[in-house]
């Protein structure tokens, strides 16, 4: 995949578009609720 972000970000990229449209929203399981990122958001 030529993308920049793939090489600076702690995830694993798919070297394909996954993107899938989810009108509806989603279900989210945070399983590390203590990571920095989340900046305290609150659990629902």
């Amino acid at each position: 995949m030529d993308d920049p972000l793939a090489d600076v970000l702690p995830v694993a990229m798919p070297p394909h578009d996954d993107r899938v449209e989810m009108s509806d929203g989603v279900k989210v399981d945070v399983v590390q609720p203590g990571h920095p990122i989340l900046g305290g958001t609150p659990r629902a």
